[in-house]
């Protein structure tokens, strides 16, 4: 609540980005992984999921809002345009990876668990790269990055 009160009091997007983080991030994959969300929400739904299908949709959905966030909170375009234009890339390829679990075509093929390896490597060598250009922003990120 905290960060949508300042998003709505600063009007700046990237808590906007952040909230959504939170949200796909922390609130709904961390009720699949823990199992709370298929035990009480979506145990009884129509929805013809898995419990990992719906897990992997999430990751794909979390990578997505992160590397959005990403992009805006360092400004990339301006910063960094060509890894602007390789986040873009990541951006259809997190997309292609929730559609891929949502139709059932990854059947023992582990996509998403490679694409998280992947992303994570992919977002702290942005972090490090815009560290190292001397974006400011960047310093507070790859210390909570490097935590996480």
């Amino acid at each position: 609540l905290y960060n949508l009160f300042v998003f709505f009091v600063a009007r700046d997007r990237n808590y906007l980005f952040y909230i959504s983080y939170l949200l796909v991030n922390l609130i709904l994959y961390d009720l699949s992984a823990i199992g709370f969300g298929g035990e009480y929400i979506w145990k009884d739904s129509l929805l013809p999921f898995s419990y990992y299908t719906i897990m992997d949709i999430l990751v794909a959905l979390a990578v997505l809002i992160n590397l959005i966030f990403l992009s805006y909170f360092l400004d990339l375009q301006k910063t960094l345009p060509k890894v602007f234009v390789i986040n873009r890339w990541m951006y259809f390829t997190s997309i292609g990876i929730a559609i891929i679990n949502l139709f059932g075509l990854s059947q023992n093929i582990p996509f998403t668990q490679l694409f998280i390896i992947l992303s994570a490597l992919y977002i702290l060598s942005i972090l490090i790269i815009s560290y190292v250009k001397k974006v400011k922003r960047a310093r507070f990120l790859l210390i909570g990055w490097s935590v996480y």
